[in-house]
Order: C-alpha cells, then sequence, then structure tokens
C-alpha cells in the first residue's frame, strides 16, 4: 500500500546514489506521513508540478556530479512548474516566469539559448531545489511549512557528505537554511530573491555576480572542465 517505504521506489525515482544519501530522511515516519498527506492531495486538490514530478530536481542531477545547489522558495503555483526550482516547461519559452527571465538576464550565457527548462543547468551538476516541493494552485507558498522539515534533512544530508559544493541562496526565506550548512565544507553564495523588485521598473536582478563567482570557485578548487555553463 506504500511503495515510499520499499527502497526500489526511491531507487527508481531518485536514482541509487540519492537514496544512498538520503537515506536516513527517506526511512524516516515523518517522510512516510509527509508522502502519505502528499498523495491525497493529489487526489482531493489541483497540485503544481505534476506529480510525476515531484522529485525530479534529483532525478535530473546525478548525486556524483552535484557541483551547486540553487535553493528556490516553492514550485510556480500554475502550469509552468516543472519540478525543478525557477525553471518553466517549454511552452512558455517566449514567456517566462519574471522571476526566470530576471535570473536569465544576469546569466554569462544570456541570449544565446539558456532554455527555460533550466534542463541544461541540471545536468551539469546543478540542484535546483525548491524548499516545498509541491504548492496548490494560486496558493504559492502554500506547502512551505510541510516541507520545512525535509529540506533541512536535504541540505544537511548534502552539506555532511560532501565537500566544495557551492551553495546558492537567493532572498530571505533561503537565507534561513544557511545554518545547516557546514561553512568549513562548502561556499554560501547570497543574492536577494530574482522576484524582488520586479514590480519597481527596469531594475536588474541584484545577483551578486552568484554565476560568475560560482565558476571561479569551481576553477580555481577543481579545473576548468568543472566550469558551468550557465
Amino acid at each position: 500500500n506504500y511503495p515510499w517505504q520499499r527502497r526500489i521506489f526511491w531507487e527508481q525515482t531518485i536514482g541509487t546514489k540519492w537514496t544512498n544519501a538520503l537515506a536516513p530522511l527517506l526511512k524516516s515516519e515523518y517522510m512516510h506521513d509527509l508522502m502519505i498527506t502528499t498523495q491525497k492531495e493529489y487526489v482531493n486538490e489541483t497540485i503544481f508540478p505534476n506529480k510525476e514530478d515531484i522529485f525530479r530536481a534529483f532525478s535530473d542531477t546525478k548525486y556524483e556530479d552535484l557541483k551547486v545547489v540553487i535553493l528556490g522558495q516553492a514550485p510556480y503555483p500554475s502550469g509552468k512548474a516543472t519540478g525543478l526550482a525557477f525553471a518553466n516547461s517549454k511552452e512558455f519559452e517566449d514567456t517566462p516566469s519574471p522571476s526566470l527571465r530576471r535570473i536569465r538576464q544576469q546569466t554569462p550565457s544570456y541570449g544565446i539559448g539558456i532554455s527555460v527548462t533550466l534542463e541544461q543547468w541540471a545536468q551539469q551538476g546543478v540542484l535546483l531545489l525548491n524548499t516545498a516541493l509541491t504548492t496548490s494552485e494560486k496558493d504559492p507558498l502554500s506547502h512551505l511549512n510541510k516541507w520545512a522539515t525535509f529540506s533541512v534533512r536535504v541540505i544537511q544530508l548534502i552539506s555532511q557528505n560532501n565537500s566544495g559544493l557551492i551553495f546558492m541562496l537567493w532572498g530571505g526565506h533561503t537565507l534561513r537554511y544557511s545554518h545547516v550548512i557546514d561553512k568549513n565544507l562548502h561556499y554560501v553564495l547570497e543574492a536577494e530573491h530574482p522576484i524582488d523588485g520586479v514590480d519597481k521598473g527596469s531594475a536588474p536582478w541584484e545577483a551578486n555576480d552568484c554565476f560568475m563567482k560560482a565558476n571561479d570557485l569551481l576553477l580555481k578548487n577543481n579545473g576548468p572542465e568543472f566550469l558551468i555553463r550557465w
């Protein structure tokens, strides 16, 4: 009755290495209760992203390729949500969400084809993780509290079991997760949230050069083959 209580479910959903890394969380009673609640919500409400994409951030970025963690808040409360933080589905290539539009404008590759799906980033080792993996239609932050423990444990486990990762925390909400990242082992790059100031005219997003800083760190510590094609 509860497929998520079996290891094979998680291996098929997020991959074997992510399953190993997150095992203490995935086996917990909290996770069991969270999955029951989430399944009921998809039956009784309109929830985004699609159910099969809830854990897509993990399946699209292999654990062994992990270089950067970009932390978002919650999925778009509309058909644009894909399971990857800040990304839009392909059909919105010409009409991206305001936050994604502002992100693309600050990337080194702006104007030369960075897709709204952000799949290129995920495939290069960029984990596009929202702190809530689901949201109710037209209620963008409705599931933040429900997923808070999940997000804290994921970040803790990633921090504890790796070194030299770059965490990008954009905006006040994600900065609350800074304390669970070991700053002796990892790097934290802070910036305002991409949606901040979107209604205040044409001022660009204050990205704090996070993309260039990330590549500078990757080049210094790992070599040119580790650079992200932003």
